[in-house]
């Protein structure tokens, strides 16, 4: 039996639409995927737990400073909503990938993610745009992402650099 299908308005792709015989209080039907994860009204359950995280990772004060930074920087955003934060450059689009980061002790200490959030989390995708989030905004060019790993996060930075 075929399930049926509807067109997520975020991310235009047709994903299982079921209505699980439930209703909320003001008589809403609850819609499901296949793996009776919820619909968010128009959006799929994917593209919600994307939103959400995202508006998790940056609040309003800080997606001002990254929108002013990427424009600075030739990007236009694209995004239709807050998030995620989407942008393109030269034809080419990105969504944006902020990584919290700070100074101590003369080198570059980048949030740690959980070791449960880094099963999950999948590779880098070319259609990302890294950030690193210090008191002011950080550009990795997409060119430089593969060779910026996790790894190469906690290298000392030059003196010249330090403030």
């Amino acid at each position: 039996m075929e399930l049926p299908w509807r067109l997520c308005t975020y991310c235009n792709k047709e994903k299982t639409w079921v209505w699980n015989q439930k209703r909320l209080k003001d008589g809403a039907k609850i819609f499901v995927n296949e793996a009776n994860l919820r619909w968010a009204g128009r959006r799929c359950p994917d593209c919600e737990k994307l939103r959400v995280r995202s508006a998790l990772a940056l609040d309003d004060f800080t997606r001002k400073l990254l929108e002013e930074e990427l424009g600075a920087q030739g990007y236009k955003i694209t995004s239709k909503d807050k998030f995620p934060v989407k942008v393109s450059k030269d034809g080419q689009d990105f969504v944006v990938k902020p990584i919290r980061a700070r100074m101590k002790n003369g080198k570059l200490t980048v949030a740690e993610k959980s070791p449960r959030s880094q099963a999950r989390s999948s590779p880098d995708q070319p259609g990302e745009l890294r950030v690193l989030l210090f008191n002011t905004v950080r550009i990795i060019p997409p060119l430089l992402t593969p060779l910026f790993t996790a790894s190469d996060m906690t290298t000392p930075i030059d003196s010249e650099e330090k403030r």
